[in-house]
């Protein structure tokens, strides 16, 4: 009997111990598995915080995903001094687009004008461009606003420099399209500052935007210009001027509910980035 309870006891010991492996087996799957998980969670955040980001600016996104904010609720926002430019490629749409069999019915000329929109939005990540926001496009014209999140002093680093040196950057990038596609598109830029209401409207699908008679003025600086410059208003264009750009005084031009209002171009940007306007008729300074 004692020999018999020897091998009950070897058999039972045998049995916790597979027991025992088979339950540490069965938890590492448990840890391998959670942990995947969880990084398939992370990555899945990621990628969606990714695609909020290029839906709404990162500190409206920011409002939206706090636990304190009830989605419901109207999104809008009162910006004391915020600069706005509308760019557009006027020659794009009269003598280059469209439609026949040989450009696959206009979609070859949409391809060419999307790599021109996402080159300018490669200029959204540089450091120098972070307070730069793109509000979206229309037709071959493209709607930015500088100093929305973070509201920019006046001085070296004021929102309407920003956007006139993102203005310049446009120009050497839509050049460098030029070349290499055998092309001469030209552009038409128009720049104000001032005070805006931005917000978001639509539950589904939600569509950021601003609102503003400061929206406007830059968008008749851009219909009204010429191409090839950066159109500004005159104060806009005194602003610049002491941060070291030379002015051209175009004089007054009639505004679609302002009436006459004297604009300048920016003939030259600073020495630090100098760059020239190819319009050499406006190129006198103030």
């Amino acid at each position: 009997s004692i020999i018999f309870l020897n091998i009950i006891a070897v058999l039972v010991v045998l049995t916790h111990s597979r027991s025992m492996e088979i339950m540490l087996k069965i938890n590492h799957i448990w840890n391998q598995e959670y942990s995947k998980s969880s990084r398939d969670n992370k990555h899945l955040r990621q990628a969606n915080l990714y695609l909020l980001h290029n839906i709404l600016p990162k500190h409206v996104a920011k409002h939206f995903l706090s636990h304190k904010t009830r989605t419901k609720h109207l999104y809008s926002c009162y910006h004391e001094n915020v600069a706005v430019m509308f760019c557009s490629i006027p020659n794009f749409t009269d003598s280059f687009y469209h439609e026949s069999s040989s450009n696959r019915h206009g979609m070859e000329c949409l391809r060419l004008l999307n790599e021109i929109f996402a080159d300018w939005d490669k200029l959204l990540s540089r450091l120098h461009f972070s307070s730069v926001e793109k509000i979206k496009t229309i037709g071959p014209t493209y709607m930015l606003v500088a100093g929305l999140d973070e509201p920019l002093a006046t001085g070296r680093h004021n929102s309407a420099h920003v956007l006139a040196s993102f203005a310049r950057a446009m120009f050497e990038v839509m050049d460098e399209i030029n070349e290499n596609s055998f092309n001469s598109f030209t552009l038409r830029i128009g720049l104000h500052s001032g005070p805006l209401v931005s917000g978001v409207i639509g539950a589904r699908k939600p569509l950021f935007d601003i609102w503003g008679d400061t929206v406007n003025v830059a968008s008749r600086m851009e219909s009204t210009g010429l191409s090839g410059q950066v159109q500004v208003t005159e104060s806009i264009g005194v602003s610049l001027r002491r941060l070291g750009y030379k002015m051209a005084d175009r004089g007054e031009i009639l505004i679609k509910g302002k009436g006459m209002v004297r604009t300048q171009f920016i003939s030259e940007w600073p020495s630090v980035m100098a760059t020239r306007s190819p319009y050499h008729r406006y190129e006198s300074s103030l």
